[in-house]
């Protein structure tokens, strides 16, 4: 959405991605550089190393050895809310004009919301057409770099539950290295699980399928580690699954604490970008089976 006066021009965007990685990737301006070769020809600095701390100053090299100068004259950087502005002076067209970047944290959803103003005193010059679709064009190509760039960095994603369960590390174990057995104590996806061989043997494929939901995935053991004796590892990567998914990998951590107590955390690695929000309806199922399973311990005993 835009909004346009005589003195600003507003643009507002949703961005699927936690406020403070938007927030980096963005006001890093020398970043921008490889995205706008056919205006930008580089880059100097006049105070500081970068464009996001407060009072430093740069100078942006555009065609025409037009220069534009930028002084960080704001920034504000809270957990939920961030805002960071610019003073731009153009001695080539003796004009100076502020350029405001503000974000907003939406934690339902797990998407940042983001400001981009352009504010100047001179009138003609945000009523100048050409001044706008330039602006237009640039805010088009720094927005798909920006997402690219959100997307790359989002592979290997981690999102991960822990729980301290009172029941021996090698019990522990037993359940969540084969499946069928984990299924019967916490019902979840499944209605049907199979294996081709032993569930701790590398490249053992299980297999897990609903009826009911139309889907199955398949998985592949492709790592279990017990060298450590007070702390093991297991782990299975995503092979296929209908309806597709994301690449990930499942990984079980379990950690002796002492006879009696077990650390378990219960991990999705994810090899391709995956929403937020689906991040955190994940972790809320996971809980669930964490808990369910602490519960079901406790009542075995």
């Amino acid at each position: 959405m835009e909004t346009k006066s005589l003195k600003k021009v507003v643009s507002n965007f949703t961005i699927n991605d936690r406020i403070a990685k938007v927030y980096t990737t963005i006001v890093d301006l020398a970043n921008i550089q490889p995205y706008f070769n056919e205006f930008m020809t580089g880059m100097e600095f006049q105070k500081g190393t970068d464009t996001f701390e407060l009072d430093n100053e740069f100078t942006m090299m555009w065609l025409y050895s037009t220069k534009i100068k930028f002084e960080c004259i704001n920034v504000i950087d809270m957990e939920f809310f961030k805002k960071i502005t610019w003073r731009i002076t153009s001695s080539d067209y003796n004009l100076t004009f502020e350029n405001s970047f503000s974000f907003y944290d939406n934690t339902i959803g797990g998407s940042t919301l983001f400001v981009w103003e352009l504010i100047c005193s001179n009138e003609v010059f945000l009523s100048n057409q050409k001044v706008l679709d330039l602006f237009e064009c640039i805010k088009k190509n720094a927005l798909k770099k920006w997402k690219e760039a959100l997307e790359k960095s989002s592979k290997d994603k981690i999102q991960y539950e822990s729980i301290m369960i009172s029941c021996p590390m090698k019990s522990i174990w037993k359940i969540l290295t084969n499946w069928k057995i984990l299924h019967k104590i916490v019902p979840f996806f499944a209605d049907e699980i199979e294996y081709t061989g032993d569930p701790l043997q590398i490249g053992t494929v299980m297999k897990m399928s609903s009826q009911s939901k139309n889907a199955e995935i398949i998985m592949e053991v492709n790592k279990v580690t017990t060298t450590n004796p007070s702390e093991w590892e297991y782990e299975m990567q995503l092979k296929e699954s209908q309806p597709k998914m994301p690449k990930y990998n499942i990984k079980f951590t379990v950690i002796e604490v002492n006879s009696e107590y077990t650390f378990v955390i219960f991990q999705h690695i994810y090899k391709e970008y995956i929403k937020n929000e689906t991040l955190e309806s994940l972790g809320k199922d996971k809980q669930k089976i964490l808990n369910e399973l602490k519960r079901q311990i406790k009542k075995l005993k």
